[in-house]
């Protein structure tokens, strides 16, 4: 029995030894790193055990690598949401998203190689420090250390700013269902699925227009502010775009009401993808002075956005315009598009390389080559920060002349035989 006792005595202060044992702080030996990179799909921010938020960095937004919301490889981030799972196999949560800057404020996050063109900041490594219960970082497009760390219920941002008179705070949710946003190579991500547009501005004149687009693979379709339009869309799959037009100067207040009405009337039809306002605004015949000026299309896109902030602004411009010229339009749209004419009859009449002011012209190509090349020029107007979207038109140029100077032999359509 006094050994059994002695047994007892010996277990018990081994038991407390362990149980002392225990309460030295292991924390400085994990690596919230690990898991980050390849299939891992963790991430590395600041959370309790069983907390209610897990605050992280966001790097990107759609693919597998997003699943967890950081990927260690990339080299920007989008902002700091507050909801993250590891070793998921689909992107899930990251619900609102936090995202400081400085400078002027931009509406959505831009592309991982152009983190410039959205409120997305590059950053380094070097300059990143993750433990358990606290993460920061220093934004380099921005100057801006952020810091993170978590309770059981609440998440700390906390940030330290330059000297400046602009810092902003952008509060997001980038990856809410059925929101448009574009991936890091520009393709449109809609309903969470990467989408390939293909679009026709005129409809087919037969007695079902919308089946007929459908049937021939189209995803897009331009329409009139009339809902039985939208809703013949809508049956048939297709996603559509409205014309707001713009604020004139000579009617403001009648246009800023009109198009406020437009917007809210329709920006909760199912089949609506995007807003347009003026077609090619920079163009003028002949001439550099623009159609119509950056002003008020910028002021006009921030109305659009203040009433429906959830569907993009596409701006079509002409081919002619020189890349500075056209990138003065960039804060009044989300999607950049070109009108191109692909396949120039030889001969047609009048064509420049370059135009009698030295301010705009043609690419020297008039084969359909030329579509590649005006995307290569469109994406230098939007520095790669934007979707671009090719317009390309075929019908006689001959046509656009008055009947009496039109040369007829010029005037050819394709046929069956």
């Amino acid at each position: 029995m006094e050994n059994y006792r002695f047994f007892i005595l010996i277990l018990m202060i081994f038991t407390l030894y362990a149980c002392n044992e225990r309460k030295e702080d292991c924390s400085e030996f994990v690596n919230v790193f690990i898991g980050a990179a390849g299939d891992g799909h963790t991430w590395p921010g600041a959370c309790l055990p069983f907390g209610m938020v897990q605050l992280s960095p966001d790097t990107r937004l759609v693919g597998q690598a997003s699943c967890g919301g950081y990927y260690y490889p990339d080299s920007s981030i989008i902002g700091f949401s507050h909801t993250h799972l590891s070793g998921v196999g689909e992107p899930e949560f990251r619900d609102v998203l936090f995202m400081p800057t400085t400078g002027e404020i931009k509406m959505y996050p831009g592309q991982a190689n152009s983190p410039s063109g959205g409120y997305r900041s590059s950053f380094r490594h070097e300059n990143e420090k993750a433990e358990p219960g606290y993460y920061s970082v220093m934004l380099d497009d921005y100057n801006v250390k952020v810091e993170l760390t978590a309770t059981a219920r609440c998440g700390f941002h906390k940030y330290t700013f330059p000297r400046t008179n602009s810092a902003n705070i952008i509060i997001d949710q980038p990856v809410e269902k059925g929101r448009f946003y574009y991936d890091d190579d520009g393709m449109l991500v809609i309903n969470g699925k990467r989408t390939f547009i293909i679009g026709s501005y005129h409809h087919p004149k037969t007695y079902r227009p919308y089946e007929e687009l459908a049937k021939h693979g189209y995803n897009y379709t331009r329409v009139k502010a009339d809902k039985a339009e939208l809703d013949s869309s809508h049956a048939h799959h297709l996603m559509t775009w409205m014309v707001t037009g713009s604020i004139k100067s000579d009617n403001r207040s009648a246009d800023k009401e009109r198009i406020a009405l437009l917007v809210n009337r329709f920006k909760n039809h199912p089949s609506l993808l995007c807003w347009e306002m003026e077609d090619e605004p920079a163009f003028t015949w002949n001439s550099a002075e623009p159609r119509i000026k950056p002003e008020p299309l910028i002021e006009t896109y921030r109305l659009i956005k203040k009433e429906d902030p959830h569907h993009p602004v596409i701006t079509n411009h002409g081919p002619v315009n020189l890349i500075s010229t056209l990138a003065k339009y960039n804060r009044s749209t989300d999607i950049v598009a070109c009108d191109v004419y692909p396949v120039i009859p030889h001969g047609i009449e009048p064509t420049y390389a370059l135009y009698p002011d030295g301010l705009q012209g043609d690419l020297l190509n008039p084969y359909i080559s030329q579509v590649g090349e005006y995307v290569d020029k469109m994406k230098k107007v939007v520095n790669n920060a934007m979707p671009v979207f090719m317009v390309l038109q075929a019908f006689a140029w001959e046509m656009l002349k008055k009947e009496e100077d039109r040369d007829t032999t010029m005037i050819l359509y394709p046929g069956y035989k």
